[in-house]
């Protein structure tokens, strides 16, 4: 209990290394599959392509759905998914009890 007490709050002390350098490598893992990715030959966008992304009614519906999820419509998809995730974050946080000292 004593050592939290003198413990001091920095944003980056020796302490918070590992997860730092974990953090940048995977930041660098991220950099390299961005760049290094060639979306125009991964074959569901090659048949969005091919289907200029309209649902078709003989087609299947759900693999249209998805192809146009993660093709037409990438940025609101992923957009209200970290909205999502910021309100999960905010009701945890709201629903935790807190000490009294």
């Amino acid at each position: 209990m004593n050592y939290i007490a003198t413990q001091q709050n920095k944003f980056i002390s020796i302490g918070k290394l590992p997860a730092l350098l974990l953090a940048g490598l995977f930041l660098v893992v991220l950099i390299n599959v961005a760049i290094n990715m060639h979306a125009d030959s991964l074959p569901w966008i090659k048949k969005a392509i091919e289907y200029k992304n309209y649902i078709q009614p003989d087609a299947a519906m759900t693999e249209n759905i998805g192809v146009n999820l993660m093709t037409r419509y990438l940025l609101p998809f992923e957009a209200i998914s970290i909205l999502l995730m910021i309100a999960l974050v905010g009701a945890a946080h709201l629903s935790r009890k807190e000490d009294k000292q």
